[in-house]
């Protein structure tokens, strides 16, 4: 079974994100001059890489549970 998870995120989240991050002050302009570029971004195969422990990906299945849970309530 596979699934896509869609998240909406706005520009203010997407900054916020960025100062997290930790992100240098060049990363992040750099990030953000990019980010109109990719209005849609498959992670898949970056989780795959850099998701050993697999907690990101079990973070946003967890996320995508809960709301199919709460869309079935309805």
């Amino acid at each position: 079974m596979k699934m896509k998870i869609i998240c909406n995120l706005s520009d203010r989240q997407l900054q916020k994100v960025l100062i997290l991050s930790g992100a240098s002050d060049s990363e992040a302009e750099k990030v953000s001059k990019a980010l109109p570029n990719y209005p849609e971004l498959d992670i898949t195969d970056f989780l795959e890489k850099n998701d050993s422990d697999k907690s990101a990906r079990f973070a946003l299945a967890a996320f995508a549970i809960a709301a199919i849970a709460e869309i079935e309530d309805h």
